[in-house]
């Protein structure tokens, strides 16, 4: 319930100090939206729906999104993109070595590593390039939410 941050001692004196205030940030952000226990909670349903492999896929590209928002959030505070990817990447070269009781938790497969190494490469999007895309997402959910109230309201009103 109040995520804290383990960092490797090993893997600081690999990384400069700006590698190092780039990689807690990004996991400063994790704890300020208390991503342990959604991850937790998310990985707990899709085990209850282990028959079916989209849920697995689907918590997969969640886990991925999750990260990348992060990512976006800790260079949005000041961090640089360029030290948050050579961080990551010293992260992923750390947690292959052997005999390591816990790693650094990367999105998993090779193509999400690059795609996130991608888009900490590229400038910030300025102010108004997000705000589209928030208000289509805030959008997208109030509109579904007010048609079905709609329906309902016009099936059971007197």
């Amino acid at each position: 319930l109040r995520p804290w941050i383990v960092f490797s001692p090993h893997l600081a004196r690999r990384l400069d100090e700006r590698q190092v205030e780039a990689a807690l940030e990004h996991e400063r952000a994790h704890a300020r939206h208390r991503d342990p226990l959604r991850m937790w909670l998310a990985q707990l349903a899709a085990d209850l729906q282990w028959p079916w492999p989209q849920a697995r896929e689907r918590l997969r590209r969640w886990l991925l999104a999750l990260e990348l928002a992060r990512d976006e959030e800790a260079r949005a505070a000041g961090v640089e993109g360029s030290d948050l990817a050579d961080a990551l990447l010293a992260s992923a070269r750390f947690g292959q070595q052997p005999n390591l009781s816990l790693q650094v938790a990367l999105a998993g497969e090779p193509t999400a590593l690059k795609e996130r190494i991608g888009r900490l490469l590229e400038p910030l999007p300025a102010d108004g390039e997000s705000r589209p895309a928030i208000a289509r997402g805030v959008l997208s959910a109030v509109v579904p939410i007010l048609s079905i109230s709609l329906v309902v309201g016009v099936i059971f009103a007197e």
